[in-house]
């Protein structure tokens, strides 16, 4: 259970640091969110909702009351960070670029995982 309250841990802090802060910088707008979600097509009055929605999927993961609703974020940050990847790829970007958003789309992973592995094993006790 340990190794698992580590991984779980670990990765939520990437998660909390990466998505939390990238939120902000969505809400904000900031050149290189505005620049990079331009490059790759989407218009730039997505960035607020994308910055909300990371924001509130954030503190669902992190509030145990909203354990009702942690699967929903982790499966809305999955597909977010699944198409981010693409996005990436798809535009030709080279992976110094796309290696925020694999790491974001792994922390969510592992996160994920660790969590529902310590939830199956204090309901077996």
């Amino acid at each position: 259970m340990k190794k698992f309250k580590i991984a779980y841990w670990v990765a939520t802090a990437l998660i909390i640091l990466i998505i939390g802060l990238g939120s902000f910088a969505d809400l904000f707008m900031i050149d290189p969110m505005r620049e990079s979600i331009q490059q790759q097509g989407f218009p730039v009055h997505f960035l607020p909702f994308f910055g909300v929605t990371k924001l509130l999927a954030v503190i669902v993961i992190l509030v145990p009351a909203l354990k009702w609703l942690k699967l929903s974020a982790y499966v809305g940050l999955f597909w977010y960070f699944a198409g981010a990847i693409y996005s990436h790829f798809a535009v030709g970007d080279p992976i110094q670029i796309s290696v925020g958003a694999i790491i974001a789309f792994v922390s969510v992973l592992v996160s994920f995982f660790a969590w529902r592995k310590m939830e199956q094993l204090s309901f077996s006790s």
